[in-house]
């Protein structure tokens, strides 16, 4: 179980970056439960069959049968994974002949926590050809990306065998340039060949194996007299990318000017930004109660730079972004070794907040360091923003 849960770590971590949060379903014994996505598949997080308050399912029960507030059924997430995991959607009838009997005499309901993980897809391009992505709705996370040749039986046909000799070969970096070129778009396309990856095994044909979700977007209709905003939260940080904007939520609702602050007014206003004012003074957009404006958005996921111990690496962004540290580690984040935590983000921000590029060098003479005797990385979360204010430590639209 241990393993299973650590697996989840990232991708939820990712889904949080984009406000997705965990859907709670409790079904009374004796009912059908019903879990569904809307999009992507189910992800089951956490399951009990039992009881472990006294108010749920409790309408027609005696004191006796809702006494017994410590019963649960380790079992329970193992069955409703077992007929729920990687569905859009599922049901399962609630009873002791599917979960067992946890605590006879006390009246049970199945309690379960879930997430609608974007559905994982996975594209291998051969050299020589162009790697094409795309989301129907929403936008590109790469998960994980390698070019190169780990297996002698992709993209084989009509190669000769010598080609595809070494199966050692892959560009660690490939997963850095196919986000850069990717992330936050609907769709993408990459040339697969050396110019572009490098030629990391010179001689031997290679290929471009990528994994990615569609993150989908969410909706604010800010039509109200107090101030309300577009944010991507600090704690699980992200920028915001605008895709749709409309206005007006009845036929009768015009605005012959729309067109000159559509779109285009809401990209310029909001994207590549934390956080994006609307509301109080903004009354043009929402003049009554018939009219608003939807606005349509994502979280852009922070990148991750990660430097070894002792070694130098270098975080820049492109156009008219500067960078912006969300948070810093120089330690260690290994569940299978000690954990090492020495905290660096105001240092970083300080170095690198407002600058075009920054050099990172990871090394105990520059940070502290809580554990000496392990091997250490510096682990940095940033993302480029745009109009980012130096002095006063926020790139909000005001």
């Amino acid at each position: 179980m241990l393993q299973r849960e650590l697996s989840l770590i990232p991708l939820l971590v990712l889904l949080c970056q984009h406000g997705v949060k965990a859907v709670e379903n409790i079904t009374c014994d004796g009912e059908i439960a019903t879990l569904s996505c809307e999009h992507g598949i189910i992800n089951v997080i956490t399951a009990n069959y039992g009881r472990t308050d006294r108010t749920t399912c409790s309408a027609g029960k005696n004191s006796v049968e809702l006494s017994n507030v410590q019963c649960t059924q380790d079992k329970s997430i193992n069955v409703v994974s077992s007929q729920c995991e990687g569905k859009d959607n599922c049901s399962l009838p609630v009873n002791i002949t599917v979960f067992g009997e946890p605590c006879p005499g006390t009246f049970k309901y199945l309690k379960v926590s879930y997430i609608c993980f974007p559905k994982i897809k996975e594209h291998v391009t051969c050299e020589g050809n162009t790697a094409s992505f795309n989301c129907d709705q929403g936008i590109i996370k790469v998960l994980a990306s390698k070019f190169g040749n780990t297996n002698s039986t992709n993209c084989s046909a009509g190669i000769d065998p010598p080609d595809f000799s070494n199966v050692n070969c892959t560009q660690n970096t490939s997963i850095s340039l196919v986000a850069n070129r990717c992330d936050g778009n609907q769709n993408c396309s990459i040339l697969v060949e050396n110019s572009t990856f490098g030629d990391v095994c010179p001689g031997f044909y290679k290929y471009l194996k990528v994994s990615y979700v569609c993150l989908y977007p969410k909706e604010l209709v800010p039509c109200s007299e107090k101030t309300t905003s577009l944010t991507c939260d600090d704690f699980y940080p992200g920028t915001l990318k605008v895709l749709a904007a409309n206005y007006g939520c009845t036929a009768s609702s015009t605005w012959s000017d729309f067109e000159d602050y559509g779109m285009k007014y809401y990209i310029e206003k909001c994207d590549s930004k934390l956080k994006c004012f609307f509301g109080e003074g903004n009354s043009k957009y929402c003049s009554n109660r018939n009219e608003c404006l939807t606005v349509s958005y994502t979280c852009v996921p922070a990148t991750k730079s990660v430097t070894f111990q002792n070694r130098n690496s270098t975080i820049g962004c492109e156009e008219d972004r500067t960078i912006y540290i969300h948070n810093a580690n120089y330690g260690l984040r290994d569940a299978t070794s000690s954990f090492c935590y020495s905290p660096q983000s105001k240092t970083l921000k300080l170095l690198c907040n407002g600058k075009k590029t920054c050099n990172l060098y990871a090394s105990s003479l520059l940070f502290l360091d809580w554990c000496p005797n392990i091997y250490k990385t510096l682990e940095v979360l940033y993302s480029c923003v745009k109009g980012y204010d130096h002095h006063h430590g926020h790139n909000y639209d005001d």
